[in-house]
């Protein structure tokens, strides 16, 4: 992946649950046998500076596919946590809850270096009164 250098890019922050903005001050690029690697180092608004390829983070070069991501990040852990509740109360129960189906539309991500994501326990209120419990990942 190749940033140009000088811009803005917006990063994820898994542990404060936040979005940071950070800006692209160099790129290294290194050519061994075997082959190319590209690395970015980056500063944050407090004046860190970083190589953000040592970071666990997804990152987007707008605001808007920050907030689309997030959006539908969480509109698919609702909806998976809605349909694992439907088929819990149809085994369980006897019961077959017609659902709505939540269908969420992916964004791209310009890049991201997570390896896999953490999950921690939110409970939402939907818009009909029901309560679900989702899991968010980290950076959520």
């Amino acid at each position: 992946m190749k940033l140009d250098v000088g811009s803005v890019i917006y990063i994820i922050d898994p542990k404060k649950r936040s979005v940071l903005p950070a800006r692209v001050n160099e790129q290294l690029v290194s050519k061994t046998l075997q082959g190319e690697k590209i690395t970015h180092n980056i500063e944050f608004s407090n004046g860190k500076i970083t190589t953000l390829e040592s970071h666990d983070v997804a990152f987007f070069s707008s605001l808007d596919k920050v907030s689309t991501y997030l959006l539908e990040r969480a509109k698919e852990m609702i909806a998976l946590s809605v349909e694992d509740a439907a088929k819990t109360a149809e085994e369980k129960f006897g019961t077959n809850q017609d659902l709505l189906p939540i269908k969420p539309n992916s964004e791209e991500i310009i890049g991201s270096t997570t390896n896999e994501a953490q999950e921690r326990e939110m409970n939402v209120t939907l818009d009909n009164g029901q309560k679900v419990n989702i899991h968010m990942p980290d950076g959520f």
